[in-house]
């Protein structure tokens, strides 16, 4: 599998980004292997997974293996405080039960495709790039 490496030298922080095809069978269980090595190389390093960008679906079904358990315990209680519903961003920071890391990616062909007023509102967002645009409102949602 190749990739793009890149980031911020001064800083000790680098950018792995997998070159993957989804169109291979095989796909799912080259990522997860790269991503368990990268986790355990990290982990034994001292390191964190992420650097400005946060954590996010990906990263945060391995946050325990990278910061101690008081600090993951910490990350929800805060949850807990600030959206005791959990309608903020569920997964994020606090993984929902049985998340894995590698789970839906959105150029997978086996899931289903968007809705064609969808897709063609993103086709035409990306061909504008027009990124700064509401996306529902890209289809009739509200504003």
């Amino acid at each position: 599998m190749s990739g793009v490496i890149f980031g911020h030298a001064g800083d000790a922080h680098v950018h792995v980004n997998p070159l993957v095809d989804v169109r291979q069978p095989d796909w799912r269980e080259k990522v997860s292997g790269l991503l368990e090595d990268v986790v355990s190389l990290t982990a034994r390093l001292g390191g964190t997974l992420t650097g400005e960008h946060g954590d996010g679906r990906i990263r945060t079904p391995l946050l325990n293996r990278v910061w101690h358990k008081d600090a993951v315990r910490a990350f929800a209680l805060v949850k807990k405080a600030f959206d005791p519903g959990n309608i903020f961003n569920p997964g994020v920071k606090v993984p929902l039960p049985d998340q894995k890391a590698i789970g839906d990616i959105k150029y997978d062909p086996s899931l289903p495709p968007l809705p064609e007023k969808a897709r063609t509102a993103l086709d035409n967002l990306v061909k504008a790039r027009g990124y700064n645009q509401f996306r529902l409102s890209l289809i009739g949602g509200s504003s």
